[in-house]
């Protein structure tokens, strides 16, 4: 069985006919649709948080621009009911969630000339929340204390980890989610090398402590290093599977896959092995891609793509990952970037372990729009 991931803002915002999901007669039926079609046991409904700091490049055009491609504001939020429509069909739904995508302030105009997210919208207007606004001290932090990666804030503040938590919490409060979905991709200006951040104040410490040397001014081992800052995320995943397990909501991640984190943030060590014989997840995901759109085929941030990073072909991904029959969780592979093509899909649902494969619903209910990969209405 697979899962559909459905995109909300995408789909309201640009998707057509009963694939921009504005009215529930229409999500009804294309869930119909996702089940024969896809075969789906499960839906990973995307929850896009308010930006609540705005940042404007004084272009007035643009912003009437997007404001025109949008057809209309969606007169409805399915995030509430969506779980009564899935178990309607027998079919789980997830409240989907994105750990490292904080938003970020406006670059200076000459350096949007060439350097954005992409050059359809993200360029001369962004954003980033409250919280990451407030507390810039939190984004992660290269070693010379000089540049930070806006986006992505450091797990080894126990303030993060718990604001992380009651956010999440929050979004599942007077539900019936099934499960958390949180995802380790992050559409934040990639690293400019891959073990570029991480040394943040507690991180030093920690190492200190653990190894006795100081890593913003003496050598030190690179994979304990990188282990380290693994070790945060598995804290943060505990914690969280503490408060989801007192609600009976199962929890899933999903990220590159294989022992690191990948682009754009570094070689930061997944204890993947450690979550599934510990029980702290329940489903994961791979194959999850930082660089490009999943709705739409286009590539974010294509100036900065970073080096250093330890690459992994697909087939060694699966048989790193594959051992949900050993260890009690489910393996999915992710496959919202790529065309149908039942003949693969059926190889690699057949491979032993893997549970089954994920797709993108705007992408199978927009196919117009797929094809003209870019956030536009037909009527533009």
């Amino acid at each position: 069985m697979n899962i559909a991931n459905m995109s909300l803002g995408d789909g309201q915002g640009w998707g057509e006919g009963d694939g921009a999901w504005l009215s529930r007669g229409a999500i009804e039926r294309r869930v119909t649709v996702w089940k024969k079609e896809l075969n789906i046991d499960k839906v990973f409904i995307r929850r896009s948080y308010v930006r609540t700091k705005i940042y404007n490049g004084g272009y007035r055009k643009y912003l009437a621009l997007i404001n025109k491609l949008i057809p209309k504001k969606p007169i409805w939020s399915p995030l509430k009911v969506m779980p009564e429509i899935c178990h309607k069909q027998g079919i789980e739904a997830y409240l989907y969630v994105s750990l490292f995508d904080e938003g970020w302030p406006l670059l200076p105009a000459r350096e949007r000339k060439y350097s954005y997210h992409n050059k359809q919208h993200c360029r001369h207007v962004s954003a980033q929340t409250q919280f990451s606004y407030e507390h810039p001290e939190y984004a992660v932090v290269d070693r010379a204390g000089e540049k930070r990666q806006w986006g992505v804030l450091c797990l080894a503040y126990p303030e993060v980890r718990q604001y992380f938590i009651e956010r999440y919490l929050e979004g599942l409060k007077d539900t019936n989610y099934d499960g958390l979905f949180v995802c380790f991709r992050s559409q934040s200006k990639p690293a400019e090398y891959a073990d570029q951040y991480g040394f943040n104040e507690p991180i030093v410490k920690d190492y200190q402590k653990r190894y006795g040397k100081d890593i913003l001014n003496e050598d030190f081992e690179l994979y304990d290093w990188q282990t380290l800052l693994g070790e945060y995320v598995t804290t943060f995943l505990k914690e969280l599977k503490t408060e989801l397990v007192k609600r009976n909501i199962k929890l899933a991640v999903g990220y590159r896959g294989g022992d690191y984190i990948g682009p754009p943030m570094g070689n930061t060590v997944m204890d993947w092995r450690y979550w599934t014989e510990n029980g702290i997840i329940d489903d994961l995901i791979i194959n999850q891609d930082s660089s490009r759109c999943p709705s739409f085929d286009i590539d974010l941030w294509p100036m900065h793509r970073g080096y250093g990073y330890y690459d992994l072909v697909r087939r060694q991904l699966i048989d790193q990952c594959c051992h949900s029959n050993i260890y009690g969780f489910n393996l999915y592979l992710s496959r919202q970037w790529n065309d149908r093509d039942i003949k693969v899909e059926k190889q690699l649902a057949d491979i032993d372990g893997v549970a089954g494969l994920v797709f993108s619903a705007y992408r199978h209910d927009n196919p117009a729009a797929v094809k003209r990969a870019c956030w536009r209405s037909k009527h533009t």
